[in-house]
């Protein structure tokens, strides 16, 4: 099976009372996606199934922001608006360069609801109707909600589990690893897929 890991970083949360051409929405700061084969483990071991799957193909970019990254986000991502300008690309772009990287491979990412009103957030300043349609039966279908599957995972065995893991707090239950404040970008896909991996072929 192959599928898309993506992460998204942002210059803020969803204004989730307001419609998605409010100028109060978020924009994209940084869009990295890895897409990888997942093959399912023969041996049922659950560390063999965490490397189940190899990246074969990856993006990683940064935006132009034409607008200021505050320093509350940037302390989260660490985005500066030098870097921005010095390595980043129109937001557009970024968007569209996403969307073509996926083309029709079923995607996954932590968490959906935030990530997927990210993107209609910039489809809807960017692009049309159709784009918009597209993405909304994308989200019905094809697109895999990383923390749903881990919550189920835990459930399934018994594990206490919060009503909203972190993304970091699921990886080190998962991969009794923990997550490098600093790991960013595509090392957050990377972690994503390992997730979605485990959660996947256990069922």
């Amino acid at each position: 099976m192959k599928f898309v890991s993506f992460y998204l970083e942002t210059s803020g949360l969803p204004v989730w009372s307001k419609p998605s051409d409010s100028v109060e929405q978020p924009h994209i700061v940084r869009i990295s996606a890895k897409k990888y084969d997942l093959r399912k483990s023969d041996s049922g071991d659950m560390a063999s199934q965490f490397y189940s799957g190899s990246s074969f193909d990856a993006i990683s970019s940064v935006v132009d922001a034409d607008w200021e990254i505050n320093k509350e986000s940037e302390l989260i991502h660490g985005i500066s608006n030098n870097m921005s300008i010095d390595q980043g690309f129109p937001e557009a772009n970024l968007v569209d360069g996403f969307f073509k990287f996926v083309e029709d491979l079923p995607i996954c990412s932590y968490n959906k609801q935030f990530d997927y009103r990210i993107l209609r957030i910039a489809l809807k300043r960017f692009f049309g109707e159709e784009d918009m349609a597209n993405w909304e039966d994308r989200k019905k279908t094809g697109y895999y909600d990383v923390k749903s599957m881990y919550k189920d995972y835990c459930c399934e065995r018994g594990i206490k589990c919060p009503a909203h893991p972190s993304f970091e707090a699921a990886y080190e239950s998962l991969r009794n690893i923990k997550i490098v404040k600093s790991d960013r970008g595509q090392s957050r896909a990377k972690y994503c897929a390992e997730m979605f991996a485990a959660c996947y072929v256990k069922i």
